[in-house]
């Protein structure tokens, strides 16, 4: 997800065909609860303005789709042995009133 997340209010851009975004943003859901955990937030977070979409979170969907495409060779593998020196982390991050139209956190 990029850095200027679109709002939750229009912001200001003409509005996108609203089938086709209910489409991609379906489709882009059941990938990622099946076999891509990695883009859920993005997904989630398009997916809260299922009501009146924009042009620019129309676009922030379609990078969705680039970054699958990018990254179709990628692969989480579980069990095994780890190579010595690889340590797996896991971290979390949370904004303080990211989203500017209703000042909520997400974290």
């Amino acid at each position: 997800m990029e850095t200027d997340k679109p709002g939750m209010k229009g912001g200001g851009d003409k509005p996108c065909d609203c089938t086709h975004y209910l489409q991609l943003i379906g489709s882009l859901g059941w990938i990622a609860t099946g076999t891509r955990p990695d883009i859920v937030f993005t997904v989630s977070y398009l997916g809260r303005v299922n009501a009146d979409p924009n042009n620019h979170h129309w676009l922030c969907a379609k990078r969705v789709l680039k970054y699958l495409a990018g990254t179709k060779k990628l692969r989480l593998s579980l069990g095994g042995e780890m190579r010595a020196g690889i340590r797996l982390a896991g971290l979390v991050d949370s904004d303080f009133a990211g989203d500017a139209g209703t000042w909520k956190s997400t974290s």
